[in-house]
């Protein structure tokens, strides 16, 4: 679903999407089970618009009896455990924490049950630049406690995908998409991957893996 919605490489190279967001979807998964917190997965999402599947993804999850949600997509190249632990911990005090996206989106969302109203969040500006400047409006005007991390990539497109290639602060996720790119490079030469990323890929995997 995330490589229809996302097509880095084009619509004509479906295998090549999928692979490389299976490589996020497993590195998310990952993440979220080394944290020691429940992994909760909502593949047929429902609702019409973003704003209303995300909304019924954490309402529904709150009905399964939990009172804190961490919210997560797929598209955080930089996603790490301690992350994932550090908002946990934060939730203890504070109503709502994010670590913002660098395009003014989000990235993680640490949601209490209490603060949780279904419309104002289905409502927000998703997929906008707008979106946490709108929420931070939306705390301030209901005195709610809003703890913000430092902002992190996410993946929309194919040229935010190669720029953090070039310095990808996760080793190995950076090293497997690389991979999947280099091979893909020679398995079809129309994949729209660039003479300057084959070659940095080239650079990468010939050296030492990573620590």
């Amino acid at each position: 679903m995330e490589a229809v919605a996302k097509p880095l490489y084009g619509d004509q190279n479906v295998t090549l999407n999928r692979k490389i967001w299976s490589a996020f979807k497993n590195h998310t998964t990952k993440a979220v089970e080394r944290s020691g917190l429940d992994l909760i997965q909502y593949t047929l999402q429902e609702g019409t618009s973003f704003g209303e599947k995300i909304a019924n993804a954490v309402q529904s999850t709150f009905s399964e009896g939990y009172e804190k949600v961490i919210l997560l997509g797929v598209d955080n190249p930089n996603l790490h455990h301690n992350t994932i632990k550090f908002v946990a911990d934060k939730l203890a005090d504070n109503d709502w924490v994010i670590e913002p996206s660098e395009d003014g989106g989000v990235n993680i969302f640490g949601i209490h049950k209490e603060h949780f109203n279904f419309e104002e969040f289905q409502s927000l500006p998703w997929q906008t630049e707008q979106l946490l400047n709108e929420f931070v409006d939306t705390c301030r005007a209901k005195f709610q406690n809003l703890y913000l991390l430092a902002g992190s990539p996410d993946i929309d497109a194919k040229e935010t995908l190669e720029a953090w290639l070039l310095n990808p602060q996760n080793k190995l996720l950076g090293l497997v998409i690389k991979a999947l790119l280099f091979k893909e490079k020679f398995a079809s030469p129309n994949t729209g991957v660039s003479k300057a990323s084959e070659s940095k890929t080239v650079n990468e995997l010939l050296r030492a893996p990573p620590q």
